[in-house]
Formats: structure tokens, C-alpha cells, sequence
């Protein structure tokens, strides 16, 4: 198996942050040895040299007048522990001592003492020094110090730190091993999570990663790997639905283009009906192309494309614009366009897909009114929003029926759809009311600040679409 550069990137932080704390715990446990080393030749010399001070007074009973003899006597059955002893008269004069010459001359003149403990270094060389202790008797006047040299404690001290720096390499070569070790099991269940996402087909993106609960940092990953196949699958379904209405909407044209160019092929005819053949198949191109646009404009929606929105769309303006390009369109379908009450209204938005949503509207009107009957637009203003209505006769439009309501993918009304998208992208909304044989169809808009101008009895939304057809 290869080395795994996650495992040995993981290892390798794991070996560094080991050594750092081996490193902080050696340094602890150097000084601490260090201190407690100190601490035990200050504790010893000074315990040394009050009890031979002791030991002394106990041996002046037993020579009269004779001090030397005391401190001989004391100083021959002292135990050892220390390198050197000396003991001095209450007139500065040495009384006895024990201890290497060159440890001995090293002692300075107790000149000076006060009674009790003194403690002093004397550097003895680069290796080591000596520590004394001085005790100074109040009552004889008789002088006892205790000398130990560090050069054992310093050995000591440098073998240990020694042995410190030899173990860390082989401390962090262990400890890089373990955390490779370490890491290839912790990383097990990522490895299992790999295995379970690659398992999934393009086929079955309904499937999905288990989590467990509570939830950890793994869960979490393929928690967040679940809401991407949430937008996988959806995506796929927007692609299928794109695709059935793009066929479904593509059809009928097509069928008419096939049909009417095979009509004209089958037998010589005059000039007049080749024309007319001509008229039906340029009009099924014109569904057709228009289809496209439609199926590309949702599309867009359906990708969650946001246009920019930086036109003062005049909506009034925009209508009769729409009135006129729809006119001719109208009379096709044998209906009559009313311009009924028409407000100055602004509105911040896309005027390309504001137009596009009023032609939609007056499309939608012209396929489904009856023929001979009235298509009437309106404009509106309502406080802080602009209305866009269009009213016609006909069946009611079922407002479930709509595709954006119950995800049709093949109805007819895909001019509905798009108009609710782009509604939506404009802060807006789209509203039906269809009964009494007639269907009212409002576009609501948020104005500019300031330049809508309602007029005093300007309706509300719900008297407007309460407001049939030839009422």
C-alpha cells in the first residue's frame, strides 16, 4: 500500500507536537532535579555543620580546657557525607578539620560572622565549585564549616541531560510511527465514506450517506456530501423537466412544419396556395422560435439566474408598447385589445424581462380567451406597488393547474411560469382570479420611492381581481 500523504502530513504533526511536549516535560524535570539537588546540599551542610558544633559542645565535658582535644574527638567520629570540615576558635585560630589540604585551604576566614548560619560559594574551577556552610556557636564563639564540592551533582546533572537528548530521536521516530498508525485508523471511516459515495450511480442519486447521531466531524462531511446530492438530484430533474417541455412544447410546430411543407411537396399547385403553405409554416417557425426563447428564459430561472435589475421600467408605456407589438397577433386570433385605465407607474427592474412577461400575458389571453372577444390591459397604482392586469373571457385558469404550482412539466401554460419567475425576481408576484367566465390575470411590482402616482380611488388587489370581465 503507498505511503499516504494525509496520514504522513498527519504523523508528522503528531511526532512534532510530541517531541515539543517531551521536550517541555525533560526541561521541567531537569530543573526540578536541579532544584531539589540544591536544595539538598544547602539541607545537608547546614544540618552538618550545626550538629558538629553539637557534637563538640557534647565533647567539652570530657577535656576540661582543652577545645583541640573536643574538636579532634568530634571531628574523628563525625560520619562522612561532606569533603571537607574545619573548625575555628572563638580568636579566629583553627581548632582542627578533616578533608583534602587542597578542599581545606579553600575555607575563608570566619572573620566577620555573626552567630548562627551563613551559607557561601567558592568557585573551584569550570567543572565545579564548593558550597559551605558556616555555624558561628553564640555562647562559645567556636566556628564550625562544612565544605561539598557540585562535581558530583554536575556529573550527575550532565549524564542525565545526556540520556534526555539521546532519547528525543528515538522518542520522535517512535512517536511518528505510532502517529502514522494512529492516523490510518482514525482515518478508516473517511476511507469507508470514499467507498459508499463512489458506490453511488448518476442513475440513483436518491441514495444517501448515513449519518450517525451525535454527529461528528465525519457525519458532518457526509451530511454536507447528502445536501449535494440533494442539488445533484435536483438538478437532474430540472435537466428531465427541461427536456420533456422543450418536446412537448417543440411538437405541435414541428408537426405543423412536416405536415404543411409535405403538403406542398406532394402535388404541383398555384402560386397562391404555395404562399399560403409558405404563411403556415413561417408562422409554426415563429411558435417555434418563440418556444425556444421561453424554454431558455426558464431555464434560466430554473438555474437560479438573478438578472440585474437597474431599469426605471415606465409600466405604462411598457403596456402600450406590448398592445402594439401584440396587436397584429391579436387580430391572428381573432381578439380585440382594450386599453381600459392606465396610470403612470415606475418600477426598478429588467425592462427586457418585464416586456417579456407583459407579452407573455397577452399571449397567454390570445390562446386561451374565445374567439371574437375582448382582451382588456390595465395599469395601476396601489400605494407602494405598481398592477399589471389583463383580463379576458374564457375557461377559468386553475391556478394548481399552472406549472410552477404542481411541477408540470408538459402543460400549456409555460408563458405562466416564466411571468411567476420573473414576478419573483422583481420582489413581485403573480395573481389569478378566474370565474364568471372570465380570467383575471395581475402582475403586482414594488414602484420607486416616490414616483408611482396613484390616483385618490386607486382599487386594492382584492377589489381588482374581484373585478370580472365586462363588469
Amino acid at each position: 500500500m503507498p505511503l499516504s500523504r494525509l496520514r504522513l502530513h498527519l504523523a508528522a504533526w503528531f511526532g512534532a507536537a510530541f517531541v515539543i511536549g517531551l521536550l517541555a516535560l525533560d526541561a521541567g524535570f531537569y530543573g526540578y532535579s536541579h532544584h531539589k539537588s540544591e536544595s539538598r546540599v544547602t539541607r545537608d551542610l547546614s544540618a552538618a555543620a550545626r550538629g558538629l558544633a553539637d557534637a563538640i559542645r557534647a565533647e567539652e565535658p570530657s577535656h576540661p580546657g582543652n577545645e583541640t582535644a573536643a574538636v579532634s574527638d568530634a571531628v574523628g567520629e563525625w560520619p562522612s557525607g561532606q569533603d571537607a570540615l574545619m573548625v575555628w576558635g572563638p580568636d579566629g585560630t583553627i581548632l582542627g578539620g578533616r578533608g583534602p589540604e587542597e578542599l581545606r585551604r579553600v575555607f575563608p576566614s570566619p572573620a566577620g560572622l555573626t552567630p548562627g548560619l551563613t551559607q557561601r560559594q567558592v568557585p573551584l574551577d569550570r567543572e565545579a565549585d564548593a558550597r559551605i556552610a558556616f555555624y558561628r556557636d553564640g555562647t562559645s564563639g567556636v566556628t564550625v564549616a562544612a565544605l561539598l564540592t557540585t562535581a558530583q551533582m554536575r556529573e550527575d546533572e550532565e549524564v542525565l541531560a545526556g540520556w534526555l537528548l539521546v532519547s528525543l530521536p528515538l522518542i520522535a521516530l517512535l512517536a511518528v510511527a505510532a502517529g502514522y498508525g494512529l492516523a490510518r485508523r482514525a482515518l478508516a471511516p473517511v476511507r469507508e465514506l470514499a467507498g459508499r459515495a463512489a458506490a453511488i450511480d448518476s442513475d440513483a442519486l436518491h441514495q444517501r450517506l448515513p449519518v450517525r447521531r451525535p454527529a461528528d466531524e465525519i457525519d458532518a462531511l457526509a451530511q454536507q456530501f447528502n445536501l449535494l446530492l440533494s442539488r445533484l438530484e435536483e438538478a437532474q430533474a430540472n435537466n428531465r423537466t427541461f427536456l420533456a417541455r422543450a418536446a412537448h412544447q417543440l411538437k405541435t410546430p414541428l408537426t405543423v412544419v412536416r405536415g404543411e411543407s409535405a403538403l406542398g411537396l406532394e402535388r404541383t399547385r398555384v402560386v397562391e396556395e404555395h404562399e399560403a403553405i409558405l404563411r403556415r409554416i413561417q408562422l409554426a417557425a415563429e411558435q417555434m422560435s418563440r418556444r425556444v426563447a421561453d424554454l431558455l428564459l426558464l431555464a434560466r430561472a430554473n438555474a437560479g439566474d438573478r438578472p440585474p435589475l437597474n431599469d426605471d421600467v415606465e409600466l405604462d408605456g411598457l403596456v402600450w408598447q406590448c398592445a402594439d407589438l401584440m396587436r397584429a397577433r391579436a387580430q391572428a386570433t381573432h381578439h380585440r385589445l382594450e386599453l381600459s385605465l392606465i396610470e403612470p407607474v415606475v418600477v426598478r427592474g429588467n425592462e427586457d424581462l418585464l416586456r417579456e412577461a407583459c407579452l407573455e400575458l397577452i399571449e397567454n389571453a390570445c390562446r386561451y380567451a374565445p374567439a371574437d372577444s375582448s382582451i382588456r390591459l390595465s395599469v395601476l397604482a396601489d400605494g407602494g406597488a405598481g398592477l399589471l392586469r389583463v383580463e379576458s373571457a374564457g375557461e377559468p385558469l386553475v391556478r394548481e393547474a399552472a406549472p410552477a404550482a404542481r411541477g408540470d412539466s408538459t402543460g400549456d401554460r409555460l408563458g405562466l411560469t416564466i411571468v411567476e419567475w420573473i414576478a419573483s425576481v422583481h420582489g413581485g408576484a403573480l395573481a389569478i382570479d378566474a370565474g364568471n367566465g372570465g380570467n383575471s390575470i395581475v402582475l403586482r411590482l414594488p414602484t420607486l420611492l416616490g414616483v408611482a402616482a396613484p390616483g385618490a380611488d386607486a382599487p386594492e388587489v382584492s377589489a381588482l381581481l374581484s373585478d370580472r370581465p365586462g363588469a
